[in-house]
């Protein structure tokens, strides 16, 4: 599976379609990250741009081509790097949330609302 995503991802001439190939087959747990990352260290380095870039936005913690849109709205704006998709629990332990973008300094955390995302299974 990671060669066939790395093979498709590399003939994507668009980066949003890079990405959602990506955020698919990685959130959908039909391909590790660590696969995709070896498929890009051992394939060719020809149209590998922007496959490149989508798994180091997976690797940050974004989760779908949405939330690639938001971490380059927030480089774009200047803004400090926040936790991508940081687990945020209550004193007693309980999980209160999981955001998109959490910036721990500020206590700010934002959330993409992203319909497809939503209405997936």
């Amino acid at each position: 599976m990671a060669r066939a995503v790395a093979d498709a991802a590399r003939t994507r001439t668009r980066l949003p379609d890079v990405r959602a190939l990506v955020a698919a087959a990685v959130q959908g747990r039909r391909c590790p990250l660590d696969l995709l990352m070896g498929e890009l260290r051992d394939g060719p380095v020809r149209g590998s741009a922007s496959f490149r870039r989508a798994l180091a936005e997976v690797a940050d913690g974004v989760r779908s081509a949405a939330e690639a849109d938001l971490h380059d709205l927030i480089r774009r704006a200047g803004l400090p790097a926040p936790i991508f998709n940081a687990r945020l629990f209550a004193v007693a332990g309980t999980l209160l949330a999981v955001p998109d973008a959490y910036w721990p300094d500020a206590g700010v955390a934002a959330e993409v609302d992203w319909r497809e995302w939503h209405l997936s299974p």
